[in-house]
């Protein structure tokens, strides 16, 4: 063999490192692609209801509400948006969903939503208190 000539299995050794790092490369991209729009949640959804109900919720959201005092009032939200408008969601009795948003951090309340298990949607009355 003459010294210049590379063995016939040299071209499978160069491949192969290039075959991995580009399976690595998709195998940790894909999860980022599949969580694309998520970026501005926080927070795992689940089914755990913190003993909030929105009979106890109703007589707490009032237009002085804010974002630190929703959490002092209900506890952390089961989910969280991190950018403005500021949206944070209750998971409350029988399926059910609180929604309140905030104009950012500091503002007050502006909305309050409940939506039931079927995904109808009802404004809950924010009180002047």
């Amino acid at each position: 063999m003459a010294p210049s000539a590379l063995p016939a299995h040299s071209e499978t050794a160069v491949s192969m490192p290039r075959s991995i790092a580009l399976g690595l490369s998709l195998a940790f991209a894909a999860p980022l692609v599949a969580c694309n729009g998520t970026e501005r949640v926080i927070g795992t959804p689940s089914s755990v209801v913190e003993g909030n109900s929105v009979a106890s919720m109703a007589p707490k959201i009032t237009k002085s509400l804010t974002v630190s005092g929703a959490e002092a009032a209900f506890g952390i939200p089961n989910l969280r948006t991190t950018t403005p408008p500021i949206v944070l969601t209750y998971l409350v009795e029988d399926g059910k969903k609180v929604s309140l948003t905030f104009p950012d951090m500091v503002g007050v309340i502006t909305s309050a939503l409940l939506t039931d298990r079927n995904s109808v949607v009802t404004n809950l009355p924010i009180l002047d208190k």
